[in-house]
């Protein structure tokens, strides 16, 4: 409970609450508040929360930044209660006042508040643009930047909270705020002057100050220690303006920076400048700051902190100049007056080292004073020189390109092919062929063609050319050929010129799986995309050989099934420049081994399948274990087929089977025909050797088992609720009525209520009203069904868009519409169709004719409209701006009132 207070009122006491009073208020004038402000139900935080668009993190932060406790109050002053509406917030509190009552405008004051925690979100900047990413992870979502670490130079202030503590020989721990004169007062030793010291001369002027009521402290030989903190700083109030995310006035810690206020404002649009970004500072210009030298080398040297009443203002962006091509972070740099491309390099990190220095091209935009009306195009390229980077200007609007160095490599020769060691290699050390492929690639392999050897050439303007070599030749130096740089040698195989010398087979009873022979390449052994299988030829390699290998020919269920009277053998004719088709015979075993293959010969298997049936099959439905097709041997009987299939199932009918076979009859139209065959139980057990019914099965028969007439597996229904004796029952009859199921549960109890009454089938709600006549005494029950018998002491609730979603207590006879009105009524402008949903599972529409009757345990759904997009985008521009204004102002008399106080 209390994790659900934490993430839904304690969010709203953050914006609404805390944002309305002054820092260090005091937890018991928070929660008098809180119940002035009539928030009564969570649900109303919740909807106060939805309108101001305000998320949980944002609350936090802001509670934080109000220097409240946010746990320690909800602790202390709601604790784990649930509020009621006429207890409001904490019923110890009473209700006397509005917000109005005590002058506090809570909608400014709120709207400045979420202006303040805008300014902390982050906006996905546009990665094309340079440096504005650094604002995408803001670090002060996550962090209490009011308290940090503090340094040494840090001026102590009206408003900043100490904790001194004295300890060793001597004990004391106080904790004081600095007041409006600069002083803090320490209980029974009087009053110091805080402000105006450093952070870093505050403990030492504390140690003289203590040092006179405290013996050991300012003793050569020390024995008594001082420490000095800070637990609060004071917020400093500065305000954005120009091309911020979230202009405005905004809380910043003490210790707050530039930079800090500018992350704190959600960071710079894309529009506005990195270069300049002007502090003002009692309405003068105080210090302008430049954000590329944080962004290229890390530097801070330029920020510096910020005081209160402060401006920042960030202008447009001096200038677009595009860096694109090879470099290290091509992106849209922002340039001052007299940069230079050289500038533009160190910006971008410098240039890779394959990043050609040659030429930089420049695409400019024409100037005013150079456009004229007979001109088409106002953009042109130019060249600059990377080594007077130094001295050439870009201007607004230009596209830098670089471009990378070219790949060729020099001094490089290149061998590919058949030997054994192919690389890149230098021509310095390899300036022939013959030592290119002896020394380089290790030799050539034992399958090399050494009729030919391929030299490409390719200059430094990349024109290619090659000429081929006879590579015996050069091995045996009757051929020396130098190399020259850029130069690609290929050396053949034997199967690269030749082709490898293959015969196939492909037909009946082959099996992708079986690896015929030891070879190195990949497809031999298995099935190509023609249904190939492929062997290496070799001389003699005989018809008969390849069939052998290749196949199961020694099963003798694969002789029964081949087709042992044609054998096709395909062999290419050089000739004709066809294939060829010779036919044998494997009853002609001679003639098969004389029969000699010859490289690409494909031999062509077939199945008696070609002219008959070789796996005909029987099929086994109905109430079997195990229902299937069966393949059909010489003699099956029906009671065979059972037995392969499982047996019977329970409740099976084993005294009669049906055989339906294919009798097809063009003129009646039949299709089958029907055999009742009573199975032979003695056979089945295995008592005889035979069946008694001469009934023997045939290709595509089908058995069907049937179930026992009457038979069917007990149905259990479960009735619960308003019975007397609520459980489980069996049904003792095929079809028993509602009224007759209650009996067996000894009735309704006196409160039970059928119209509310529901039926779950299947985890679902059945939609049927056991309240009517008709429904008492029908039979619609199917084994698992669960009855709940609803009583008069159920709830409506309310849901949706309605004023205050609660749950009623439901009273008889009253209507939709009486429930709709005491939550408070629709949502004004938001609330749409409203639907009542019985507990039955039946629904009614809510409209102007139309109020249903209310059952117990019901719901009333309310649904939203969806929100309409806002066009006026100017207004909305201007409505911010305003508000922005307005808010910082208010924020600063408010802490002003509360500081007098």
């Amino acid at each position: 409970m209390k994790s659900l207070f934490n993430s839904i009122l304690g969010t709203l006491f953050t914006f609404v609450l805390f944002s309305s009073i002054a820092y260090g208020q005091s937890e018991e004038q928070l929660a008098k508040q809180a119940a002035a402000m009539d928030i009564n139900t969570r649900q109303q935080a919740l909807d106060e929360l939805a309108k101001r668009g305000i998320s949980e993190n944002q609350a936090r932060q802001m509670a934080r930044m109000r220097g409240i406790d946010f746990d320690a109050f909800l602790n202390n002053y709601l604790g784990n209660q649930e509020s009621t509406p006429s207890q409001g917030l904490n019923p110890s509190m009473p209700q006397t006042q509005n917000p109005s009552e005590i002058g506090l405008d809570t909608t400014t004051l709120a709207d400045e508040v979420i202006m303040d925690v805008r300014s902390l979100g982050t906006t996905k900047s546009d990665s094309t643009y340079f440096g504005y990413s650094i604002f995408d992870n803001n670090p002060y979502l996550s962090k209490d930047y009011l308290v940090g670490n503090i340094d040494e130079g840090y001026l102590i202030s009206p408003g900043d909270r100490l904790r001194i503590v004295i300890f060793g020989d001597n004990s004391l721990e106080v904790e004081a705020e600095v007041d409006l004169n600069g002083n803090i007062t320490i209980p029974n030793f009087g009053v110091f002057q805080a402000a105006g010291n450093t952070y870093g001369t505050l403990r030492d002027r504390l140690t003289v100050y203590f040092g006179k009521y405290f013996s050991g402290l300012l003793s050569a030989r020390q024995t008594t220690f001082l420490d000095v903190s800070l637990t609060q700083i004071r917020p400093v109030k500065i305000t954005v303006v120009g091309e911020s995310n979230a202009p405005g006035a905004h809380l910043v810690s003490g210790m707050a920076s530039v930079l800090t206020a500018l992350y704190t404002s959600g960071g710079i649009k894309t529009s506005g400048s990195l270069r300049s970004i002007k502090v003002y500072r009692n309405n003068q210009l105080y210090r302008e700051v430049d954000l590329y030298d944080f962004l290229t080398s890390g530097s801070l040297n330029e920020d510096f902190r910020l005081t209160s009443n402060d401006l920042i203002f960030i202008p447009p962006r001096q200038s677009t100049v595009t860096l694109q091509g090879e470099v290290k972070k091509p992106a849209i740099y922002e340039l001052k007056p007299g940069e230079t491309l050289q500038d533009l390099i160190r910006f971008s990190g410098g240039l890779p080292v394959n990043t050609s220095r040659e030429t930089v091209t420049i695409q400019r935009i024409k100037s005013d004073m150079e456009r004229n009306g007979q001109d088409i195009y106002d953009r042109f390229l130019t060249s600059a020189n990377y080594q007077t980077a130094s001295e050439y200007q870009l201007q607004d609007g230009d596209v830098v390109r670089f471009f990378p160095i070219l790949e060729k490599v020099l001094n490089q020769v290149t061998l590919s092919g058949n030997v054994n060691q192919p690389g890149d290699y230098p021509i310095s050390e390899f300036p022939d062929l013959k030592s290119l492929i002896l020394n380089a690639g290790k030799n050539i392999r034992p399958n090399t063609y050494l009729g030919k050897v391929d030299v490409y050439k390719e200059n430094l303007n990349g024109k290619r050319s090659f000429t081929t070599y006879n590579l015996q030749s050069v091995l045996n130096n009757s051929l020396p050929i130098q190399l020259e740089s850029q130069d690609s040698v290929k050396v053949y195989s034997l199967q690269e010129v030749q082709g490898e010398k293959l015969v196939y087979i492909s037909g009946f009873g082959l099996d992708s799986s079986d690896s015929l022979i030891s070879n190195s390449s990949q497809n031999v052994g298995s099935l190509d995309s023609k249904g190939r299988k492929s062997l290496f030829w070799r001389e003699n390699l005989s018809l008969f050989d390849l069939i052998f290998q290749s196949t199961s020919f020694e099963e003798l269920d694969y002789q029964s099934k081949l087709l042992t009277s044609r054998i096709d053998l395909k062999r290419f004719d050089a000739e004709s420049g066809i294939f060829q088709v010779n036919t044998y015979s494997l009853d002609k075993l001679a003639e098969l081994q004389e029969t000699y293959l010859q490289p690409k010969d494909e031999v062509i298997l077939y199945s008696k399948e070609v002219t008959e049936v070789i796996n005909p099959t029987v099929r086994v439905t109905g109430y079997v274990r195990e229902p299937m097709e069966i393949l059909l041997t010489a003699g099956m009987s029906v009671e065979d087929a059972i037995l392969q299939a499982g047996g019977f199932l329970e409740y099976a009918d084993q005294d009669l089977v049906v055989v339906n076979r294919e009798r097809f009859d063009y003129n009646t139209g039949q299709l089958s025909q029907r055999f009742d065959i009573i199975p032979d139980s003695d056979y089945l057990l295995g008592n005889t050797n035979s069946s008694n019914t001469n009934f023997v099965l045939e290709n595509n028969d089908i058995i069907s088992v049937r179930k026992q007439e009457g038979v069917e597996p007990l149905r259990s229904i479960s009735i619960d609720g308003a019975v007397r004796f609520p459980g489980s029952i069996v049904l003792e009859e095929r079809f028993e009525t509602f009224s007759a199921l209650a009996d067996k549960v000894g009735g309704l109890r006196d409160d039970a209520y059928l119209p509310a009454s529901y039926v779950i089938r299947n985890g679902n709600v059945l939609a049927v009203n056991l309240s009517k006549s008709g429904n008492l005494q029908q039979s619609f029950f199917q084994d698992g069904d669960q009855i709940f018998i609803a009583d008069r002491a159920g709830t409506v609730e309310v849901l949706g868009a309605v004023e205050n979603e609660v749950n009623f207590v439901w009273k008889e006879g009253k209507k939709a519409k009486f429930y709709l009105r005491n939550a408070g009524g629709k949502v004004r402008k938001e609330g749409g169709k409203a639907f009542l949903i019985q507990p039955n599972g039946l629904s009614s529409k809510i409209g102007l004719f139309k109020n249903p009757t209310v059952l117990p345990d019901s719901r009333i759904l309310v649904n939203r409209k969806p929100p309409k997009e806002k066009s006026d985008k100017p207004f909305i521009d201007t409505f911010i701006q305003i508000l922005s204004v307005t808010t910082g102002a208010l924020t600063t008399i408010i802490l002003v009132q509360n500081l007098n106080n």
